[in-house]
This record gives C-alpha cells, sequence and structure tokens, in this order.
C-alpha cells in the first residue's frame, strides 16, 4: 500500500440535503431487477432449448438405429433370397447338365445297337468261309505238352540246384573239420614265429622289448622336478616357486 499524502478533511451534509435514497434509487433498482428477471429467463430458456436438443437428438438416434436395424434386417433378407435363387439355379443347372448327358448316352446307345445289330453273325460267318478256327491237336500239342515239358525240366533242375547245394556243404563240413584239427598247429607255429621274431629284437639296432613295471600299491617319492614340472604343465609354476622361496625364507 502507498503511503498517504495530503490531508484529511470531513464534511457534515444532513440528510435529504443532497438527495433522496429512495427516490434515487428506484431506477437503479429497476434496472438490476430488470437484468437480473432477463437473464434468469434467458437460462431457462436455454435450459429448455438444450432440454429439447437432447431429446430431440435421443430420438434422432433412436430413429436411427430402429431405421440401420430395419436395413440390416432387409439386407440379409435380399442375401437370403439371392442365396435361394443361386441354389435353385445351380439345382436346375446341375438337372439339365444330367438330362443331356442322359440323352447323350441313350443316343450313343441306340447308335452302337443299330451298328452292331449284326456283327456277331457276319463276323462267325466270315471265320468260317475264311477256315479260321484253330486244330485242336495242335493245340494240345502247344499247350500240355509245353506244360508237361517244361514241368520235367524244372523238376531237374531243382534237383540238380539241390545236388550242387548238398556237395557245397558237405565240402564246407569237411574243410571245418580239417581246420579245427589243425588249429592246434596254426597256434604252435604262431607261437615259434612270433618268438623268433622278439629273439631278433633283442639283436636288432634300433628296436628293443621293454618290460613296463606299473604300480605295486607302494607310494614313490616324487622328486622335485616331477613336482616342478607337472605345475609347470597345469600353468602355475610361479605359485610353487613362491612358496619354495617363501619355505626356505623362513628354514633360513
Amino acid at each position: 500500500m502507498p503511503k498517504k499524502t495530503g490531508i484529511d478533511k470531513i464534511t457534515q451534509i444532513e440528510d435529504h440535503d443532497l438527495f433522496d435514497y429512495d427516490v434515487e434509487v428506484q431506477p437503479i433498482l429497476n434496472v438490476l431487477l430488470n437484468k437480473t428477471i432477463e437473464q434468469s429467463c434467458l437460462e431457462v430458456e436455454e435450459e429448455h432449448e438444450l432440454e429439447q436438443i437432447r431429446k430431440f437428438k435421443f430420438e434422432y438416434h433412436k430413429r436411427r438405429q430402429i431405421e440401420d436395424a430395419d436395413w440390416q434386417s432387409e439386407v440379409k433378407k435380399e442375401v437370403q433370397r439371392i442365396k435361394q435363387k443361386n441354389k435353385a439355379l445351380e439345382t436346375a443347372r446341375i438337372k439339365r447338365k444330367q438330362q443331356y448327358e442322359t440323352m447323350q448316352k441313350l443316343q450313343c446307345l441306340s447308335i452302337a445297337k443299330n451298328f452292331l445289330k449284326n456283327n456277331f453273325m457276319s463276323s462267325m460267318k466270315y471265320l468260317a468261309d475264311n477256315d479260321h478256327w484253330r486244330d485242336t491237336f495242335e493245340d494240345q500239342l502247344n499247350i500240355d505238352y509245353k506244360d508237361w515239358l517244361y514241368g520235367q525240366v524244372g523238376k531237374q533242375l531243382e534237383n540238380k540246384a539241390k545236388s550242387n547245394v548238398l556237395k557245397d556243404q558237405i565240402c564246407n563240413d569237411k574243410l571245418k573239420d580239417i581246420g579245427t584239427e589243425k588249429e592246434p598247429i596254426k597256434r604252435s607255429v604262431k607261437f615259434n614265429l612270433a618268438k623268433k621274431v622278439k629273439s631278433r629284437q633283442i639283436e636288432s639296432k634300433d628296436k628293443r622289448t621293454i618290460h613296463f613295471i606299473f604300480n605295486s600299491g607302494v607310494p614313490t617319492k616324487i622328486s622335485p622336478f616331477a613336482r616342478k614340472y607337472n605345475r609347470f604343465l597345469e600353468g602355475n609354476m610361479g605359485d610353487i616357486e613362491q612358496e619354495e622361496k617363501e619355505k626356505f625364507d623362513g628354514y633360513i
């Protein structure tokens, strides 16, 4: 708030000196009341109009839903009618096709009957006139004798094959028996040859027979070189060297 400047003064005015409050305030009250009532009426009218608009929109949407439902039902009915019509047309086409095929088959059958009516008799007459019938004795020779001959030849070949198999089996059995009897001789010959080869290896310059003595159950002492070599293979040679250095320093 800024600092006040100037000097305060007062004036003594009695009632009804300047104006009459009741008279002077009447126009202002009239204006306020008229504006308030007018504004209230406008608000009431606007609310009424908004309510009417909402009702109209609700009824409009309801009518649109009813129209859409009617439209959908009409579309479904129309689709059903089209399907029924197409089904009836397809049935009629199939029926017409079957009738046409049946007529063609009957026509072909009639033509074949008329063409083959005297075919059998004319063929038999033609064969009889030209001596086309076969000789029965020659047929018997060609059929019965050939069958008998082929059967006898087959039996002889089968017997020959069986005899060959039997001979092969006998030879194989005998060879197995001979091999079984000579098995000890072969083992002794192999043992002697191996012994000679072994003795020759002792005299050789670049080959020797070496006998390995395996673990007898008694723990052997590991040399420092072997221990270091194992650590070297494992990749931790520096650790063992450090341990030995520390032990040596401690001993000193």
